[in-house]
């Protein structure tokens, strides 16, 4: 898994963008907002098909 993959998912932004060296936090969220936003559809879809 990529350094920025993980930053976004485990790391403050904060400390995710100083890790991926971007001037803006805007940058670093608009990057990864697309993988955080499939895990938790897969989380709903998860629990939705699992009642």
């Amino acid at each position: 898994m990529a350094l920025g993959t993980n930053c976004s998912r485990k790391a403050e932004p904060k400390d995710a963008q100083s890790a991926l060296r971007h001037k803006s936090i805007e940058t670093t969220h608009s990057a990864y907002s697309d993988i955080q936003a499939g895990e938790t559809a897969g989380r709903i879809d998860e629990m939705v098909n699992n009642e």
